[in-house]
């Protein structure tokens, strides 16, 4: 870039069903960054709606100042964080979600579960029935749902309740559920 420039990124929605024709893009302005840069973050909301959807990533070649052959870009990081949240910089259990937008941000999880919605990621939430302590009820729900598909007490969310999942429970025994991020509504005081 050669300030000042008119670059945008883009994210092209692509239709496999009509040759990959254009649904749908979302621009993100550069006219603001550096015109050096050695790694720069540009943030772009991926709509649900989107789910399942061919993605182009790429850089507006249109643009004055801007030479698209000097861009690369190789690290497209994909981070799952709720609606309105916007992360600190801290990934304390490296699932590529900031702890404060984390459901469960001392345990990778990655994918975010969370069945009941109550705001604590199901690996490390063995409160089953929502009252804010891992207690003997917990275990007996627990224990009755030991190998069945049940989505509430697969803690690890691999389909199926096992050894694994009691580890987890475990883990918090006679402990409120969480701990999630600050950012992450939440039930218990």
């Amino acid at each position: 870039l050669i300030a000042p420039s008119t670059a945008s990124a883009f994210l092209k929605i692509l239709d496999p069903i009509t040759f990959f024709s254009q649904t749908a893009i979302v621009s993100e302005d550069m006219t603001t960054i550096a015109g050096v840069w050695q790694r720069y973050t540009i943030d772009i909301v991926i709509d649900a709606a989107w789910v399942g959807q061919v993605l182009q990533f790429g850089f507006d070649n249109n643009a004055t100042n801007f030479d698209p052959s000097g861009v690369f870009y190789d690290n497209i990081v994909f981070e799952l964080v709720p609606a309105g949240c916007v992360g600190n910089g801290t990934d304390t259990d490296g699932d590529g979600i900031d702890d404060n937008c984390d459901n469960c941000s001392v345990v990778f999880n990655d994918l975010q579960q969370d069945t009941d919605a109550d705001g604590f990621g199901n690996v490390c939430d063995g409160d089953f029935d929502n009252n804010c302590l891992v207690s003997g009820v917990d275990l007996g729900i627990f224990k009755a749902a030991f190998f069945t598909a049940d989505p509430l007490t697969d803690m690890d969310s691999s389909g199926l309740v096992t050894g694994v999942d009691l580890g987890l429970f475990k883990a918090g025994f006679f402990n409120p559920p969480g701990p999630n991020g600050a950012d992450v509504a939440d039930a218990c005081p």
